[in-house]
């Protein structure tokens, strides 16, 4: 996922055979505040947290955090720990880890994420945490020079 205003992008959705049969019906954009992926990115670009709070933080589900402490305590979390979590607070039964992807710059540039059922999500969290930070690592080393100098 990438910020595209206030909001998180997903840009590519890979599933597995069984995440296909579930066929979960989220949309490619959701607001950064309700996802792990705009947790994340929100966590190391303050400028996009601070933009998503001055929009306004709807509730798409009773789990969506709404209010404008709340959000930055779980900001500040997020940036001690590395990685953030959603659970159903997007889509109803769809947890996710996600961790930022920054570039050569130091700007937050998208994020990667896992999605999953609760039930399985819940108790590996620190585990998939650890995986999609060692995986947005990487790809921050990959980043090509002058797409940081783009920005």
């Amino acid at each position: 996922s990438v910020p595209s205003g206030v909001d998180t992008l997903t840009l590519e959705r890979l599933q597995t055979l069984r995440s296909y049969k579930a066929k979960p019906d989220w949309d490619r954009r959701l607001p950064a505040h309700v996802t792990a992926q705009g947790k994340a990115m929100c966590a190391f670009d303050p400028v996009l947290a601070q933009r998503r709070i001055d929009a306004g933080l709807p509730a798409l589900t009773p789990n969506s955090i709404t209010d404008p402490a709340q959000f930055r305590a779980e900001l500040q979390t997020i940036s001690r720990r590395g990685y953030a979590t959603a659970t159903g607070e997007a889509v109803p039964g769809i947890s996710s880890v996600a961790a930022p992807v920054i570039d050569t710059r130091g700007h937050v540039v998208a994020a990667l994420a896992i999605n999953g059922p609760p039930e399985e999500m819940l108790p590996a969290s620190a585990r998939m945490g650890g995986l999609v930070q060692a995986a947005a690592r990487r790809l921050s080393k990959d980043l090509r020079p002058q797409y940081a100098s783009d920005r």
